[in-house]
């Protein structure tokens, strides 16, 4: 795995998350992949991913994701930094009385590759603006 290699995969990722491609979505996991997402949530093996991906889908439409930042460093462990921005919405059945988006800015991804697929990947959220 190389740093070409890894971008495509976390753009496979990423554009089959946004698009609602699951095929796309799941190409670039390991069948093993660990993901755990900012709130916590803990996601072990393609078919728990799979699972959460449809029910996300099935209650959200994403908006906007972009990612901003992509990072790759290969020193024996194959791993990659990316900062990212979501922005999505609960469909029809799931909106609450306030009807707003939910957004998670400036968040970042430490993605972790075998030689063919991500292994896994650790997200976190910012929680407060920047002390300037």
């Amino acid at each position: 795995m190389d740093k070409s290699g890894a971008k495509k995969l976390l753009d496979d990722y990423m554009e089959g998350f946004k698009k609602n491609n699951l095929e796309q979505f799941l190409s670039a996991l390991d069948e093993e992949c660990h993901i755990i997402q900012p709130d916590g949530i803990s996601l072990k093996g393609k078919n728990k991913i799979k699972e959460w991906f449809e029910l996300f889908w099935k209650e959200n439409r994403v908006n906007k994701l972009n990612v901003y930042s992509f990072y790759y460093l290969d020193s024996g462990e194959k791993i990659s930094f990316s900062e990212w921005d979501l922005t999505y919405s609960k469909t029809h059945e799931q909106k609450s009385s306030i009807n707003e988006a939910i957004s998670i800015p400036k968040a970042i991804s430490i993605v972790t590759y075998n030689d063919e697929n991500i292994t896994s990947i650790v997200e976190y959220q910012r929680t407060e603006q920047p002390h300037v």
